[in-house]
């Protein structure tokens, strides 16, 4: 059974809600408390609409674990709006993330695939996924 949770995330600005949605995945899957940030990883990820940007994002991060068999603790974030030249949006976010490999297995409280859905609302400076 595939197991739904809807987290609700805030944030200052866009980029810092973003930012926490970083977190806020990551302290699902462990307590990054415990997770010290002396490696760098840099990312980006485009999308049409926030809510399309948020779950390229997350999934991006949920492949850099995978990949570099990370756990990520701090998340910066700048997002770009672009408009091309036949006049549609898009959107860019670039990144750098903080954290380790975990010094053992036990530190993982849960393995997270993918994220299938998201709503960020701009004005409100908040997000959820699930």
């Amino acid at each position: 059974m595939v197991e739904t949770k809807k987290i609700l995330i805030q944030g200052k600005n866009i980029e810092e809600t973003f930012s926490n949605c970083g977190k806020a995945l990551f302290k699902e899957i462990t307590d990054i408390e415990k997770i010290d940030p002396k490696k760098s990883a840099k990312l980006r990820v485009s999308g049409k609409t926030y809510d399309e940007l948020l779950v390229n994002y997350l999934n991006e991060l949920l492949l850099l674990r995978e990949n570099k068999k990370m756990i990520y603790s701090q998340f910066r974030v700048k997002i770009i709006e672009k408009i091309s030249e036949n006049g549609e949006n898009s959107l860019e976010l670039d990144g750098v993330v903080f954290g380790e490999k975990p010094k053992n297995k036990g530190l993982i409280k849960k393995e997270i695939k993918r994220i299938t859905n998201a709503s960020v609302d701009k004005e409100k400076k908040t997000a959820f996924f699930l």
